[in-house]
């Protein structure tokens, strides 16, 4: 390799490296009597996770709705990666990936309430 191709190379590594993509999944089942999802999570556009800065996503309120009003809905989140962390309460994903963090993260959003 020259030594322009090796530069090149290493420069393209580091770019990849410098980010961390972040999907986020949202799912409910499909009976009535489950909660529904009202705002698809990849129309909210979650950002992406750059490698040594602070992320942080909040899922729009409303996302999933209860099948009765008067329940109370739960979140269960799976897939998130170690640098990540999701408050139930505020609905909010965040943290600070590093440079060991690289790659793909598929995470996980389920919403359940009174009626499963």
């Amino acid at each position: 390799m020259s030594p322009f191709t090796t530069t090149l190379f290493a420069l393209l590594l580091a770019l990849l490296l410098a980010f961390t993509p972040l999907s986020i999944l949202a799912q409910s089942p499909t009976s009535s009597s489950y909660p529904t999802l009202v705002y698809p999570i990849e129309e909210q556009f979650p950002p992406l996770a750059h490698v040594g800065s602070p992320f942080n996503f909040t899922l729009l309120q409303g996302t999933f709705a209860a099948s009765d009003a008067s329940n109370t809905l739960n979140y269960s989140v799976s897939g998130l990666p170690e640098w990540a962390v999701f408050n139930e309460e505020s609905m909010l994903f965040a943290g600070v990936p590093t440079s060991f963090d690289e790659g793909r993260s598929r995470v996980k959003v389920v919403a359940s309430d009174g009626d499963l």
